[in-house]
């Protein structure tokens, strides 16, 4: 039924279309959106457009029978026009139309509608239930999983004068990427839309370092890469600033909440995806402090981690002199763990950038800023994998304000882990690091130094050896390395240390091992931090003829 041709003969002619303007659904304050055809009853909308006035959006689509396939294209469009409105009170789908392009654009569209708002579209005798509907729309566009949250925003529903009246259940938030951000913004926002401060040239960069493979293999980012602009903005309207970097103005969901915001990836920790444009909250908003003042956004999206932390909050700090000299009064803010956590890695670098720990405001719960400035990350670990040129500055900054220049400091360290059940544990590490210690190298545990120290030791070394993860991540501390080693098992999908490597080294040689558990057929955070044991049997020829090799071209 849902797939027939038949169109609503109601709408061309007039017929009861007419009675549409006395729908208490109308009333109010909020937009209206209408979308028509050429064939829309003229009369309907001139009765809409005396009746609503600014208040009314017309999107005008073309009428004519076309394939399957099409509606859901055309569909997609006017929700890409929609998100440029903004909240919606209601929508109206007044096309002569069949019963499946009506059906596609309320999967697309409807999720625009503010909670309580109502959706009104023509419905025919004989039609089935428009959830019932849903079954026939799997497998065609959404997951089923997508098309079950969308059925559950459908509040009441009832038919009035030939119209299907639908109302909106729950808050779902429109999710802007940072791609289209700069032209959606202004148009979705109006009045609350950001100043563009400054931007950063979009390019291509080339990297001459050497990569090789050992083992398994997998695969590496390419060394050329496109990085694209950087922008910082400034919201001067109340912004709500959540967990995991979350933040939102009324339902929009500003391009700074999410990690990987070149990847296509819009995840975000506190939200749940409804569609690739929609989502929702993981749980209800809890209430939020009002913090007056305007602040410069530098919160990770996992507080306190020190990995999330240097390649995130570290990634953010490079508009911060221009947002301050534009507002002297500007402040700093970063979300912590707990009230009771003491954000030493945060206030070192920080301040070693240049931030007054005066102007610094630690969070541990939501609040709402009167003023917010984000600038775009310039580091992106998933996916299309790159960093923006400029983030060499943020780090050489860091370097002069926290390396202390030692000639007797090692060269070559090699960079350990303490063994842990949950996180990629190796347990032969014992023995690996005797094999480098036997080769000249220094074994160092990160986790138990200062900051400062860790900056010092990887900021004089010449070679860093070490097990993949964060403890690697001080080698932006280095001015450049001749030599980066990484011993990872091959589950591990992040490349934070090619990253570094590629910007920084003249070679970097990745020695994979098998992890204890394989991903399967999708990511898995088990499989990501799987215990491992190096292959010495496999490796320990190859990595000490490398070792030695490096041994003789530093003499």
């Amino acid at each position: 039924m849902i797939f027939d041709r038949r169109r609503s003969p109601d709408i061309a002619s007039g017929g009861s279309s007419r009675e549409l303007v006395d729908f208490p659904e109308l009333s109010g304050e909020g937009a209206v959106v209408a979308v028509a055809t050429a064939d829309t009853a003229p009369e309907l909308l001139s009765a809409l457009k005396s009746l609503l006035g600014d208040r009314l959006s017309l999107l005008q689509v073309e009428d004519g029978a076309k394939p399957l396939d099409e509606p859901a294209s055309v569909a997609e469009e006017l929700s890409q026009r929609l998100a440029e409105i903004g909240a919606v009170q209601c929508i109206l789908d007044l096309r002569v139309a069949t019963s499946l392009e009506r059906i596609l654009l309320w999967e697309w569209a409807f999720l625009h509608v503010i909670e309580g708002g109502s959706y009104i579209s023509p419905v025919e005798v004989g039609e089935p239930d428009w959830v019932a509907s849903l079954d026939a729309l799997v497998g065609r566009h959404r997951p089923v999983r997508e098309l079950r949250l969308l059925g559950d925003a459908l509040g009441s529903r009832t038919i009035r004068s030939g119209y299907v009246v639908l109302i909106k259940k729950g808050e779902h938030l429109f999710k802007v990427r940072e791609a289209r951000a700069n032209a959606l913004l202004p148009l979705r926002l109006g009045s609350k839309a950001p100043t563009i401060i400054t931007k950063l040239p979009h390019g291509e960069h080339t990297s001459s370092t050497i990569v090789v493979q050992h083992g398994t293999g997998q695969t590496m980012p390419d060394t050329t890469f496109a990085y694209s602009n950087r922008t910082l903005r400034r919201y001067d309207t109340e912004v709500s600033l959540g967990d995991t970097m979350l933040a939102t103005i009324d339902n929009t969901v500003l391009p700074s909440s999410f990690r990987f915001p070149w990847s296509g990836s819009d995840v975000n920790g506190a939200l749940v995806n409804v569609t690739k444009e929609f989502a929702t909250r993981q749980s209800p908003a809890p209430d939020a402090v009002s913090l007056p003042g305007a602040f410069y956004g530098l919160s990770p999206s996992v507080p306190g981690h020190f990995g999330h932390i240097m390649t995130e909050s570290v990634a953010k700090l490079w508009g911060w002199d221009e947002a301050r000299k534009r507002d002297p009064r500007l402040r700093a803010i970063c979300r912590v763990p707990a009230a009771d956590h003491d954000p030493v890695v945060e206030r070192t670098l920080f301040t070693a950038f240049g931030i007054d720990e005066a102007d610094i405001e630690w969070v541990d719960s939501d609040v709402v800023v009167d003023s917010f400035v984000s600038g775009s990350l310039l580091w992106q670990n998933f996916a299309t994998h790159h960093f923006h040129p400029a983030i060499r500055e943020t780090w050489n900054r860091l370097r002069r304000e926290l390396v202390v220049t030692d000639e007797n400091a090692p060269q070559r360290i090699f960079v350990s882990r303490t063994l842990s059940s949950t996180n990629r544990s190796c347990r032969n590490a014992a023995e690996v690091e005797a094999l480098f210690e036997r080769n000249g190298f220094v074994v160092v545990n990160p986790e138990t130094l200062s900051v400062s120290e860790q900056a010092s030791l990887f900021g004089n070394a010449d070679v860093v050896a070490g097990f993949a993860g964060s403890g690697m991540f001080s080698l932006l501390y280095a001015e450049h390395l001749t030599n980066v080693l990484v011993l990872s098992q091959d589950s591990y999908t992040a490349r934070n240390e090619f990253l570094y490597a590629t910007a920084l080294a003249d070679r970097v040689d990745y020695f994979w091992s098998k992890a204890d558990i394989a991903h399967g057929t999708r990511f898995s955070e088990e499989a990501f931090h799987s215990p491992w044991e190096f292959d010495l049997a496999l490796h320990e020829t190859c990595l000490t003829d490398l070792l030695q090799q490096i041994d003789r071209d530093a003499q």
